[in-house]
């Protein structure tokens, strides 16, 4: 059965834009290749950073340094698979030297708002440790959330003692540039660094920054993180197009120019963020039969489906609605629908979904007989979505 997917939003919100950069070891020739045409500088081989927002023990990361740049990182070898939190219990604190301030109190508040928006749509937990509580968690591992000039993390759990999590002024008070770090704890990579990736985006090595190259380095093909779902352009761990830029304004182009504007954004988890850490944690592992989910959604951490974005019902029949006559599922060889109260101006706040579909082997087509919506160059508060690559990605936007 063909379907699609259509979503009309007039939303009021702010947008959220990306400023860091990633990479992940690799293809060593493709990171000779690169540095020759474009006769970058080697990094420094102290540096900690395993991507630029996930910190590795010294150790490590120097050894990781000295492979990529000796060309001796073979093809067969990969990153260690990321220690998962046991339970999905992850135990966190506030450094000692936490700054007792407007922004310090701002950005705890950011941080439990992040970390709701995993614990909503998974199984994992944040439990917060302090003086008073006893030791949980396994061997003594947590996470220290400091405050200083960088926002970098760990990656996943350290075998013993807490890893730094460190936020800093540009992502302090931000809810969705934290969630993508704890991202980052659970155990999740970027989309970007991916073996795949070349046939989703295009990398513009030579309007990257100095040394920028080694951040986008892709991951061997038997990375086991990404659990062989699709490429998630529209992921909270998935990079903007206007990062690290030295002469030109893009450095990372989607090869569908209508997923610009979804991707890097960091205002949601995206239906494979969330599925990616449930299979992860196997966060349904306690589930009798469920039902049988429909339109790609799967039983989740409450033993119910969980749905992709803006489908909702027992098995994911249905859309989700802001009230009756905004969106619904089209059955219908033909038919004519509008935003509601068309031809008066539309309420803001409203999302309306409408999920079409057609028999097996037929085409979906829109004609658009009247159009128009408040000017948003980010298309993050007025927008149209057509979901063209199916129900679970996001799709283009204006």
């Amino acid at each position: 059965m063909r379907k699609l997917l259509l979503i009309l939003d007039f939303l009021l919100c702010l947008s959220l834009s990306t400023s860091h950069t990633s990479f992940l070891p690799g293809d060593s020739k493709n990171a000779r290749q690169h540095r020759k045409e474009l006769n970058l500088k080697r990094p420094s081989e102290d540096s900690t950073a395993f991507e630029s927002d996930i910190i590795l023990a010294s150790e490590k990361a120097n050894k990781l340094a000295k492979e990529i740049l000796s060309g001796n990182r073979k093809r067969r070898q990969t990153v260690q698979a990321t220690k998962i939190w046991p339970n999905g219990i992850i135990v966190y604190k506030y450094d000692d030297n936490w700054p007792n301030s407007k922004l310090g109190n701002l950005s705890k508040r950011s941080m439990e708002k992040a970390m709701k928006m995993w614990q909503d749509k998974t199984c994992v937990i944040f439990i917060r440790q302090t003086p008073t509580t006893p030791r949980i968690g396994s061997y003594g591992s947590g996470v220290n959330i400091v405050f200083g000039h960088m926002c970098q993390t760990i990656a996943g759990r350290l075998e013993y003692g807490f890893g730094d999590l460190e936020v800093a002024g540009n992502c302090a008070d931000n809810p969705g540039k934290l969630a993508h770090l704890l991202g980052h704890v659970l155990g999740i990579f970027h989309q970007h660094n991916r073996p795949d990736r070349d046939k989703y985006i295009t990398v513009m090595f030579e309007a990257l920054k100095q040394d920028a190259w080694k951040f986008f380095i892709k991951a061997n093909e038997n990375h086991t993180e990404q659990l062989n779902k699709p490429y998630d352009i529209g992921s909270i761990m998935h990079l903007g197009g206007h990062v690290m830029f030295n002469k030109y304004n893009i450095t990372i182009q989607p090869k569908d120019k209508r997923l610009m504007a979804v991707m890097g954004q960091r205002t949601h988890l995206s239906f494979l963020d969330i599925k990616k850490v449930n299979d992860l944690y196997t966060c349904n592992r306690n589930c009798p039969r469920g039902p049988k989910c429909k339109n790609e959604g799967y039983i989740g951490p409450n033993c119910s489906c969980t749905c992709p974005l803006d489908l909702t019902g027992r098995k994911c029949q249905k859309v989700v609605q802001s009230f009756s006559e905004c969106g619904g599922v089209l059955k219908r060889s033909s038919g004519t629908f509008s935003s509601p109260g068309y031809s008066q101006k539309y309420q803001n706040s409203t999302r309306c979904t409408w999920l079409i579909q057609g028999t097996a082997g037929s085409s979906i087509s829109l004609n658009f007989t009247s159009f128009e919506i408040g000017d948003d160059a980010n298309c993050y508060n007025d927008f149209l979505e057509v979901k063209t690559y199916g129900l679970t990605l996001e799709g283009p936007r204006c």
